[in-house]
């Protein structure tokens, strides 16, 4: 969730957006503002993170941005945890049978608490069955299922004492799909996920996008606007979701030999860098 200015292609040329894109944590959070109403419970897994924004430290959570993001009568209505001991989960569990209960894992890759609202401290430090378990626990007696980002791969930094070593860490999208299995078939038609490439993603990421693109002046419609991304399965597949022209790039996860994996998540065209994204885009 750190903040960034975001660069995109507008008539072939950079153009610097001066509206804030939505990110992940925020489509969560417009997700329950729409779906969750009052007086619901929430068990927030999540990740923190830092930044430096002029020189001033600044701590950001999903738990944060749910707080700053939802309108504060219906969030101070949800009762929201982070810490729930496995009698807790227990008697969230029983509640979840006839009250609207949600599982909300919001993290990138591992989890990491901050703090929770009751207990004030950490309800865990990293993905544990401990952890899996409380959640498959709250879908399996009727809590609904909401995930940031259906991505399964995340990026580990190379070591150059290992060359040649593949380093690729599970991401969320990879302990979604256990809880999937998990809770098969208790969750069906009550999983959401609200990433690029999630069945609510397109609602809750890529519109807001392509307003933004179309209020910057892109574009009279979305037909003028591609989406760039380095995996089949989350950025080819969230264009072709919003019916735009995809275009792969070789600098990630998934590169031309990988499609006969994802038939149904063809590009308009692969390049090997951003640098081909001008004649790419001009293809009819």
């Amino acid at each position: 969730w750190k903040p960034y200015t975001p660069l995109v292609c507008c008539s072939h040329r950079l153009l610097t957006l001066q509206l804030n894109p939505t990110r992940s944590a925020q489509g969560v959070a417009y997700f329950l503002q729409d779906h969750a109403p009052a007086g619901s419970h929430l068990y927030v897994i999540q990740a923190t993170a830092e930044y430096n924004t002029s020189g001033t430290l600044v701590k950001d959570s999903c738990l944060r941005v749910l707080q700053r993001t939802v309108k504060q009568a219906l969030f101070e209505s949800w009762e929201v945890r982070t810490d729930l001991s496995n009698d807790d989960i227990k008697a969230w569990a029983q509640r979840a049978k006839t009250e609207p209960t949600f599982v909300v894992t919001c993290e990138d890759a591992d989890a990491f608490d901050e703090e929770d609202p009751v207990t004030h401290k950490p309800g865990y430090t990293t993905w544990d069955y401990s952890l899996l378990n409380k959640a498959t626990t709250l879908i399996n007696n009727g809590a609904s299922y909401l995930s940031a980002a259906p991505d399964p791969h995340a990026n580990v930094s190379p070591d150059p004492a290992y060359d040649g070593v593949t380093l690729i860490g599970p991401a969320s999208g990879a302990f979604q799909r256990f809880l999937q299995v998990t809770t098969y078939p208790t969750s069906v038609g009550k999983t959401f996920c609200t990433g690029k490439g999630g069945n609510s993603g397109a609602e809750y990421i890529m519109k807001p996008g392509v307003e933004l693109l179309l209020a910057q002046g892109c574009a009279s419609n979305f037909s003028r606007i591609a989406m760039v991304g380095d995996s089949l399965s989350t950025d080819v597949k969230a264009g072709g979701d919003m019916g735009m022209r995809t275009i792969l790039v070789g600098t990630g996860f998934h590169h031309p030999s990988d499609q006969p994996y994802f038939p149904e998540n063809v590009p308009t065209c692969y390049l090997d860098s951003i640098a081909g994204i001008p004649s790419c885009i001009n293809r009819k």
